[in-house]
């Protein structure tokens, strides 16, 4: 069977028509098309869903294209480049913005109450998706985002600062980062967690509670 693509290039969005199989992902779409047109470019390593840089837009939706399949997309299938950062050609986007907010995470190696979210915050592969779709990183970027909060759980004894600093306050829990995550790794639960854990440190207001008292 065949499918129409349209892939977002600088000049427009450039239609191509592929032969898809059962099975096939988005990656694979992208290798058949770069078969016929060497001039695409896009970036992937690992092919198993680790390494995080073919991260893309499918259908209008953050995804990682080696862990994608192609059945069940509506056509025409629209392939673009990340929202949220720089575009250095075709579906290649610049990552340095995401190592530079969480570089200063990496030299950290001591780990303290280590628990589920400890964990989940080890598994986040750096893919940016979660960042792609939070509304508030798109307004500011002095706010870390969900990335830099879910891996910064990990250190929260040591960096609780920082979270303060990055504004970890100005998050809407809007849950689009945690419904985007291709690891399911629930950003926006750990984001909470680190609220609640500054808020027991004084550092910041807990929230109102009800009180009927006040009517």
């Amino acid at each position: 069977m065949e499918v129409e693509v349209l892939i977002k290039r600088a000049e427009g969005y450039q239609p191509y028509t592929v032969e898809v199989y059962k099975g096939m992902t988005i990656l694979d779409l992208l290798n058949a098309i770069k078969e016929k047109d060497p001039t695409l470019s896009y970036r992937h390593f690992c092919r198993a869903g680790v390494c995080g840089t073919c991260a893309v837009r499918v259908n209008s939706k953050p995804v990682l294209a080696c862990s994608t399949k192609v059945e069940g997309l509506d056509t025409p299938i629209k392939i673009e480049p990340l929202y949220n950062f720089p575009v250095i050609k075709d579906l290649v986007v610049d990552h340095e913005p995401l190592i530079d907010r969480v570089k200063g995470l990496f030299s950290r190696n001591g780990l303290v109450d280590q628990d589920e979210w400890t964990y989940r915050s080890y598994e986040c592969i750096l893919c940016g998706v979660c960042d792609e779709v939070c509304p508030v990183l798109a307004e500011s970027h002095a706010f870390g985002g969900p990335m830099y909060f879910l891996r910064a759980y990990k250190h929260i004894k040591e960096v609780y600062p920082s979270l303060k600093e990055k504004f970890i306050q100005l998050c809407t829990h809007c849950n689009n980062c945690s419904l985007a995550c291709p690891k399911r790794l629930f950003p926006e639960t750990a984001i909470r967690k680190e609220e609640n854990y500054l808020q027991e440190l004084g550092l910041l207001p807990k929230p109102a509670g009800f009180d009927f008292l006040s009517f």
